[in-house]
């Protein structure tokens, strides 16, 4: 009997998201079920059902996503799709997925964006690259082209900086093609109001933020550090997790706030950070011989546009 696929009564939620972390080969504790269990939308959220087991799940909300001019269009976020190792080339992907794109047409969502683990799957349906990223590894001494202005920067602890830091992100992303609008949620867990399993807590976490010569809140940075001594010297990595600057393009990039610095006398030779720009954003003149590594490099997000091709896509497994 083929599976059954439909959206999620309240009492389904806590076994499909164990399904969605088998799926993707991670484990499930109860702790962590309780703290993905408010993500989970019923109307939004597919699961294939054979019997009372959850063999298939897909799920997507609404967001918005800016585009070249500033813009904001309403935008549906795919995530956590899976399906059962016992259960795949039935077809239970294609129909999650064409059902939930045809939905989404229906509710005026102009666009459909994820990041795609398994990024062959997703090209017949429509999706292609949308965004490159590459992870550098760039000696701490590397200069920036411009000067640094009159600002300030100044540590402060994450939790502490919950109603500033939002505004601030969404003056910097209306330049920022690409960028999607971060929930209340996102907020509270990233700056750890919100406590969330499997967030790597192995390396001390740092925060960062800048002021304009007018002491406004222009722009912060998170970032951690691995602590390494080798021979007697310290060759540890300051890794920038988050970066973003409302006054100059949210990339590692040109002059104003992007140029002010926190000095570390223990850090290491080494910085790295994952940047959706090409090496030529950041503001530094010796750049090629500073990157000591580039690795990663590769699509990191993945969007269909219309006209949606979901009429067209076959029922057949494949």
């Amino acid at each position: 009997m083929p599976a059954e696929i439909r959206t999620l009564t309240d009492v389904e939620i806590d076994p499909w998201i164990r399904a969605v972390r088998l799926g993707f080969l991670q484990g499930s504790t109860d702790a962590d079920v309780e703290a993905r269990r408010p993500e989970i939308t019923t109307d939004r959220a597919l699961g294939a059902f054979d019997g009372d087991r959850v063999v298939g799940t897909l799920r997507s909300f609404t967001t918005d996503l800016v585009v070249p001019g500033g813009s904001r269009v309403v935008t549906s976020a795919l995530t956590n799709v899976t399906v059962s190792p016992t259960h795949r080339r039935q077809g239970l992907l294609t129909t999650m997925i064409t059902r939930d794109l045809n939905e989404s047409k229906q509710r005026g969502e102009v666009l459909s964006t994820l990041i795609a683990a398994e990024y062959p799957i997703y090209g017949r349906f429509g999706y292609g690259p949308a965004v490159a990223s590459v992870e550098l590894l760039i000696e701490a001494s590397a200069r920036f082209r411009a000067p640094a202005d009159d600002g300030t920067v100044e540590l402060v602890e994450p939790a502490s900086m919950r109603e500033q830091l939002p505004p601030v992100y969404e003056t910097a992303r209306s330049s920022w093609p690409g960028a999607v609008l971060r929930s209340a949620r996102w907020w509270d867990v990233e700056l750890g109001l919100l406590a969330f399993p499997g967030r790597d807590n192995r390396y001390p976490r740092f925060m960062a933020v800048s002021r304009d010569p007018d002491g406004h809140l222009d722009g912060f940075v998170t970032y951690t550090t691995e602590d390494i001594w080798e021979r007697n010297r310290p060759v540890g990595i300051l890794r920038v997790e988050d970066l973003t600057a409302s006054t100059t393009p949210p990339s590692l990039a040109s002059g104003g706030t992007a140029s002010r610095s926190i000095g570390s006398t223990k850090c290491g030779p080494s910085i790295a950070a994952s940047t959706s720009c090409s090496p030529g954003c950041w503001s530094t003149p010796d750049w090629p011989s500073k990157i000591a590594e580039a690795t990663g490099s590769g699509s990191a997000c993945w969007t269909q546009r219309p006209p949606w091709p979901v009429d067209a896509i076959s029922a057949t497994a494949r």
